[in-house]
């Protein structure tokens, strides 16, 4: 099967706001890396909201097969999927002019972003159900389900998006560039249990 998804950013990334940023002096320096008596420039970090940011679109394919056995209390499925995504939301780095108080200094802004990389994600599930109405008695009924998903994705470099992150709250960037790192909230292995 082929469908198209949509899956709109998350509302807080979206805010066209920010707090007043803090200034810094910072001391100017020559090519040789010494610092110039005397010369300074004004600078801020700070964390703002993208209220440009697009929607995360993906194109999907799905296989899947299912059994049904034990009549029809029992089911096996075998799924494999393939996703490609683009305007994966990630981190950037911006440096945009602020006036403040008739001043202008370049501020260095931490924002999400949508990434011009495509991302891809591709895997299978395994996932078992049954009712055990053979059992006999009250324990007739009981049933399980399980499954188990592997997905590898690629494609876009991330960096966190958690507010809550302090490199995040305090503007720092990583320097992993994260190009291998699983697109965010992904994990490889994943499984789930549920007896009833």
């Amino acid at each position: 099967a082929y469908f198209k998804g949509v899956a709109p950013p998350e509302f807080g990334y979206t805010r066209n706001y920010y707090n007043v940023p803090g200034l810094n002096a910072v001391e100017n320096r020559d090519a040789a890396g010494n610092i110039i008596p005397g010369s300074f420039s004004i600078q801020s970090t700070f964390n703002a909201g993208n209220p440009f940011l697009k929607p995360t679109t993906s194109d999907n394919f799905d296989l899947t097969a299912e059994w049904y056995f034990g009549n029809n209390v029992g089911q096996l499925t075998a799924s494999f999927f393939h996703k490609r995504l683009k305007n994966v939301v990630t981190n950037g780095i911006v440096r945009t002019p602020i006036t403040n108080n008739g001043a202008t200094f370049d501020a260095v802004v931490t924002t999400p972003i949508n990434a011009e990389e495509t991302g891809k994600i591709t895997g299978f599930e395994l996932a078992y159900q049954q009712v055990y109405d053979f059992l006999p008695g009250f324990l007739k009924g009981l049933g399980l389900q399980a499954n188990y998903t592997y997905v590898k994705s690629s494609g876009v470099p991330q960096s966190t998006l958690s507010a809550t992150d302090p490199d995040v709250a305090a503007g720092r960037v990583s320097n992993i560039a994260g190009d291998e790192f699983p697109l965010q909230g992904l994990s490889k292995h994943t499984f789930n249990i549920t007896p009833f």
